[in-house]
Parts: structure tokens; sequence; C-alpha cells
């Protein structure tokens, strides 16, 4: 796990004006491994990938969008839709076998005790069956205050923000150019929408190992190299996924 701070400009501003000691935003990154097909049952990394993807607030979902024959693809072939549905499906998959567990034991309750709260609460699940149904996630539908306030009681997977970052070769990201991020963009407004960043992974980690590790740094070897990093917009645009309140404070320390 990383802990990572939050670029912001307008922060900065207020440093040099204050001269105060800084201590900026943060959020956790967790580097979780890559999910396959029947994970929901099993398979794979399957229960601990999904126990993992539980304990975090949102997601950045990788996708591989670039050919490297040193690489082996769990399908064979890079095919990014295909990466897309798996996780799409999988993630759905073990919601709704959380699902059932819960709408079984609500059915229990009202045979025995017909109160309203549980039927209010079974009326909601209900309604999580039938979007589910339909191949969307939690975070996609259109839910009332009060059937939110019932969601959040769940934790369900599906419910979770998504940023999608798009791995693709040093040469690509130059000229900014790949065959599949056409299809990933029509794939992604058709299951939700959501942000999607198109990045090189290999890019980025030579400029780290060249002493990026900071705006600073990361700027010298951006004019020395011509290499644009993603880094910050990754971060922003991942933090504000998560719709965090967001204000800023001086005083003494």
């Amino acid at each position: 796990m990383a802990k990572i701070n939050i670029p912001d400009e307008r922060f900065n501003v207020l440093c040099d004006i204050y001269k105060k000691i800084k201590v900026e935003a943060q959020f956790n990154i967790t580097d979780i491994a890559g999910l396959v097909r029947g994970a929901s049952e099993g398979k794979g990394l399957g229960n601990a990938f999904l126990s993992h993807i539980s304990a975090v607030d949102g997601m950045y979902h990788v996708v591989w969008a670039f050919d490297d024959e040193s690489i082996i693809h769990d399908e064979g072939d890079v095919n990014p839709i295909w990466d897309l549905d798996i996780i799409h499906t999988e993630m759905i998959k073990k919601d709704i076998q959380h699902l059932d567990k819960w709408i079984h034991e609500l059915d229990v309750f009202i045979t025995k005790k017909p109160e309203k709260i549980y039927k209010d609460e079974l009326t909601v699940l209900e309604k999580v069956k039938e979007v589910f149904a339909l191949g969307l996630w939690v975070k996609d539908a259109d839910w009332s205050t009060t059937e939110i306030e019932w969601l959040n009681t769940h934790s369900f997977l599906t419910a979770k923000p998504v940023v999608y970052l798009v791995n693709i070769s040093e040469e690509e990201y130059a000229k900014k150019q790949n065959k599949h991020l056409g299809a990933i963009k029509e794939w992604i407004d058709t299951h939700g929408g959501g942000p999607m960043i198109p990045f090189s992974a290999i890019g980025e980690q030579r400029c780290v190992d060249a002493g990026g590790k900071d705006d600073a740094t990361r700027a010298d070897y951006e004019a020395s190299t011509g290499f644009k990093s993603a880094i910050n917009r990754i971060i922003k645009i991942g933090y504000k996924a998560l719709w965090l309140g967001h204000f800023f404070t001086v005083g003494e320390t």
C-alpha cells in the first residue's frame, strides 16, 4: 500500500503565502492482482481478490491495451474488452452471492416478524437484483436518498466508483494513438460511464527511475525527454471520484 499526496496548485499557493508546515491531503493506493474468469467461484486469486476489493472505497481499473510478446495473457490474446467484461461480470456474480443470502435472511425475518423496516430493505434488495439482471452495477442505477441509505449498509462491490486506466505502449502514448481506445471508450459508456485515462506504465517507470518522483524532478525529465507524465492527472481524477469533502486550513502548529 502506498500513501499518495494529492497534487493541488491552490494548496501550493497558500503554502507560499503563509509559510507554514505543509500537511497535504493523501489517499492510500493498494495494488491488487488481476481477476480471472470464474473468480467469483474461487478460481485464481478469487475470493482473496474480492475481499481486498471490499476493503477499498474506489477502484483504478488498469486495462492492458498493447501487444508485448514477453507477457503472456490469461485469455491468450490481448483483448481489453474481454478483460473489462470479466471484471464487470465477476464483480456482479460476487455481489449476487451476498444479495441472495441477504434476501433469504430477510424473508425469514419477515415471516417471523413482518415489520415495515424489513420489508423496506427487502424492496431495495429486490431492486438491486433487477439491476444485476440488466448487467448493470449498483453504482450505475438511479437510487433515492432512502434507497442509498439501505445500500450503504450492505457494501456492494459494484457500488464503488471506478476510474479506468488504459495501459498502452510508450510509442502509442507519445503519438496519442492506440487501436483499442475507441472500443474501450464505447464499452465504458455503455456500462455506466466513468473517467478513462490512457497512460504508459513503462514510460512512468522510466520517469521514476530517472528521479522523477516529485513535480519538480518530473518536470525536468519531461523537458529533457518530451514524455508527459499522467501521474498527477490519475491521482486527481481518482481522488475526485471518491466524492470527498475538500477544504484548506492554516494556523499555528
